[in-house]
């Protein structure tokens, strides 16, 4: 088979020049590499089909070997049924037992040699494959379609754990919040109930009018001088009712920030 490949490369222009000539040796390179790529691949094809032949007529070889050597192992067994059943039909011939013989015609007719049997198995064959430059584009194509959902799966599963990460933070940060809210609500529950008993005890105390009595009275007991939420100092002049409503009043604030 010929081809137009094998013609190299020559300029058609009647008069050639440096830059011409320089372009011809440039392609001439080209078609040289190419065409010995061309013939290593023909090379490659004519190797691949003799050294099947060869495979091929060794393996037949050796197949109709075994075909033989199985054949010429059941020869003993088949001349030695042969004759005894020559000698059975010699005597019930003498003897005139034709029943007998028409039996002893019918076991023969029925009778079944056990011999080898030949399979054709299919296997795998490397053989070569032309890819055209469409296969080839299409391939390309099929690997670049198939990398893209790779990596459009990647990404929507590592979008995926960003957004499981993210709402565990969240719960985790929620969760802190209402433990450190309900501790300071407590907290603060805890002082003014406090605060309230150390006030009623105060009011089971006599009054004295003497204001060293109150002096000395006040420095024994500075825990209700000064507010159990915001520790301000209460003034001289507020009284019990006026330093309650003060720590009430920093009660109904959190609630409300709470909320």
């Amino acid at each position: 088979m010929t081809s137009t490949f094998i013609t190299p490369p020559c300029s058609w222009l009647p008069n050639a020049n440096a830059y011409v000539n320089k372009i011809d040796k440039i392609f001439y390179q080209h078609w040289k590499i190419l065409n010995t790529e061309r013939q290593k691949s023909i090379d490659s094809i004519n190797q691949w089909h003799h050294d099947w032949n060869e495979r091929i007529e060794k393996h037949a070889e050796e197949q109709k070997v075994l075909i033989i050597n199985e054949y010429d192992r059941l020869r003993p067994v088949f001349d030695e049924k042969y004759k005894e059943t020559v000698e059975i039909a010699n005597t019930y011939h003498g003897a005139q037992h034709g029943e007998l013989f028409k039996e002893l015609g019918d076991a023969c007719q029925s009778l079944k040699f056990q011999v080898a049997i030949l399979q054709f198995v299919q296997r795998e064959v490397e053989y070569p494959q032309v890819v055209t430059i469409e296969d080839q584009e299409e391939m390309q194509r099929l690997e670049k379609m198939d990398l893209n959902a790779r990596n459009d799966h990647r990404r929507r599963r590592r979008l995926a754990k960003n957004e499981a990460k993210k709402t565990e933070n969240k719960d985790d940060s929620k969760a802190s919040l209402s433990h450190n809210s309900t501790t300071s609500n407590s907290n603060q529950i805890n002082n003014r109930q406090t605060f309230e008993m150390q006030d009623k005890e105060e009011d089971k105390q006599p009054t004295h009018n003497d204001f060293t009595s109150n002096n000395k009275l006040n420095k024994d007991d500075n825990s209700n001088e000064k507010c159990p939420i915001c520790f301000m100092l209460f003034s001289t002049n507020m009284n019990r009712h006026d330093r309650n409503q003060h720590v009430n009043e920093h009660m109904t604030d959190d609630q409300n920030q709470l909320l």
